[in-house]
């Protein structure tokens, strides 16, 4: 009875039952835990494979730019030789065309022409060493184009395994193309490119002294030159032709006109006829020489002189009826107050007061369509009583038609007195230089530069990486937990075990490579280092795969199958990641 009354030890009943639920809960909580650490540890080792992925991507894209961009350099080596033979043959022109007004001018056309000769030389020796380099960089591009995906792959296991194992045992980088999205360009893309090169470096020197503008206008002209030029200024291709203004002045004294019919070429300005001829007529201009301020006359001022028969000429060569296209006139003005009277019933008109002075404008001194007073013929000159010269053309104050007698008016008013000249541009077309040596197609297609490959856009699946990190779960995995509720089945029997160790073995992450410039221009991809990566949220590929690589399926088993054979994975884990990653992809 004494023991049915003794109470002694009844918690321990209720201890016990109390003792293997806290056991049980333990045991699930460090199961949970066991998973969650698993589960990060392989999506760490997932996303450090899809990141390191996307870096060497970026990596051989950034290659890529530098190797195009050393190509450009070395070209525009042969570009600006080109371009300075090109500026020797312009200014031999132009002297050509200078010679006729100054004779000695024509003295310095040898030098060019032998600075132009050692210029073409150096540019053929060096085209000799640049050709067969710039083929050796496009096949190295081309290599590089195919080998970064491979290598990206070793490196990808290779960091999986030293960094991430365990939990991983391995991961593979799947890409969406078995090669970087770039393709062969044109070799005259890579020509416009060391044009641009050319220019910057031709610019460089304004830009030290300040002198933005001007460097602009220089950078600008030597870019559409190379560009219009297309493949000369590269060594190839038929010479680019430019128009060269000349002026040609009116009017042109007996002197100067027998000179230029004499020195009608550049070869024959050196001759000694020519130069006298040509000396001959700088003595008559130098005669005719009037003051730039005033327009009087310095030397030979009597009529029929060298200064008034340029007068009497330019009536005729600058007048603007019949030589409407001619501009930049010269003339001499006057300000001029007149005294009128009558005497013995007619009207008379002294010059009381007067100033003189030349004035140059673009259209002529009375303009094209005149409406002033007292305007003469431009063609005669005409004399006054007191044989003076009378003005072209006047305006102002008019004068009186009659006065009483004794009356006294004074006129004031500006007249046009003498015409000095006028000019006339014309445009010369001009070859550059000299048709270089075509190359063949097959040549051309040796030293090209990479570019983006058709139907790639930036974002898209060709820039994309997936990941997947294959791992085994520890002996005593996060579905021991569950275990407790499965009655102690086994992982393969139990639905909910066999998706945990599913799920604890493989993991997946994406990432993409992509340029960081501006995207407004597809062509610069491939023109500038700024290629860079970065992690993205994992999502199902847009399309099917075989749009931009066909066999998207057999390429994805294969890199798996290699993985798995290549780094001793457990052939479990390689299936269930199989089937995973085709979800994820697809």
């Amino acid at each position: 009875m004494r023991l049915v009354r003794d109470q002694r030890g009844a918690i321990l009943l209720l201890g016990l039952f109390m003792a293997v639920f806290l056991a049980g809960c333990r045991y699930y909580l460090m199961g949970i835990g066991e998973a969650i650490l698993q589960r990060e540890g392989m999506q760490d080792a997932a996303d450090a494979a899809a990141w390191n992925a996307a870096t060497l991507h970026a990596r051989g894209m950034n290659t890529l730019v530098l190797i195009n961009m050393t190509m450009a350099a070395l070209l525009a080596i042969l570009v600006t030789l080109k371009l300075v033979e090109a500026v020797t043959i312009v200014l031999m022109v132009a002297i050509g065309i200078a010679s006729f007004f100054a004779p000695g001018l024509a003295a310095t056309i040898p030098k060019i022409r032998k600075v132009q000769q050692t210029v073409r030389q150096t540019h053929d020796r060096a085209k000799r060493v640049i050709d067969p380099t710039l083929e050796a960089l496009t096949a190295i591009s081309r290599g590089v184009r195919v080998v970064v995906p491979w290598s990206t792959q070793a490196r990808v296991v290779q960091q999986a395994r030293a960094h991430h194992a365990p939990p991983a045992l391995g991961a593979v980088a799947i890409p969406t193309r078995t090669t970087l999205p770039v393709e062969d360009g044109e070799y005259r893309t890579l020509c416009t490119q060391a044009g641009d090169y050319t220019g910057d470096l031709v610019k460089a020197p304004f830009d030290l002294t300040g002198v933005d503008l001007l460097g602009d206008l220089v950078d600008g002209a030597v870019k559409d030159l190379t560009r219009g030029g297309g493949g000369w200024f590269c060594g190839v291709g038929k010479a680019p032709s430019t128009e060269v203004e000349q002026r040609i002045g009116y009017p042109k004294l007996p002197a100067r006109a027998a000179c230029e019919a004499a020195t009608s070429s550049a070869a024959s300005n050196a001759s000694p006829e020519g130069e006298a001829l040509c000396q001959e007529a700088e003595d008559e201009e130098e005669r005719a020489r009037f003051d730039a301020h005033t327009g009087e006359c310095v030397r030979d001022c009597e009529r029929d002189e060298p200064y008034d028969r340029r007068d009497a000429l330019a009536r005729v060569d600058c007048n603007p009826r019949t030589h409407p296209n001619r501009r930049s006139y010269g003339w001499q003005q006057r300000r001029v107050l007149y005294v009128v009277t009558s005497q013995d019933g007619r009207l008379v008109r002294e010059v009381q007061e007067q100033e003189l002075r030349a004035r140059t404008h673009e259209r002529p001194p009375c303009g094209r369509r005149v409406r002033l007073t007292t305007v003469y013929d431009w063609n005669e000159r005409q004399y006054g009583e007191d044989e003076q010269l009378l003005p072209i053309c006047g305006d102002g104050d008019p004068f009186p038609e009659q006065l009483a007698p004794g009356e006294r008016v004074l006129v004031e008013r500006q007249e046009v007195l003498r015409v000095f000249g006028c000019e006339e541009v014309s445009r010369r077309k001009v070859e550059v230089g000299e048709a270089g040596d075509q190359p063949s197609q097959e040549e051309a297609n040796r030293r090209v530069p990479q570019r983006i490959a058709e139907g790639a856009a930036l974002g898209g699946e060709d820039f994309q990486l997936r990941s997947v990190a294959i791992g085994a779960l520890p002996r005593r995995g996060p579905e021991g937990a569950l275990a407790v509720s499965a009655r102690g089945q086994a992982p393969e029997r139990n639905a909910a075990l066999a998706s945990a160790r599913a799920l604890g073995r493989v993991a997946s992450a994406q990432a993409e490579f992509y340029f960081a410039g501006p995207q407004d221009h597809r062509g610069r991809y491939l023109w500038e280092l700024s290629w860079r990566a970065r992690l993205r949220r994992l999502r199902a590929q847009e399309g099917q795969p075989q749009a931009a690589d066909e066999g998207g399926d057999a390429r994805t088993a294969t890199t798996l199958g290699a993985a798995c054979s290549m780094f001793g994975l457990p052939a479990e884990s390689c299936d269930v990641a199989s089937t995973i990653t085709g979800l994820v992809i697809h």
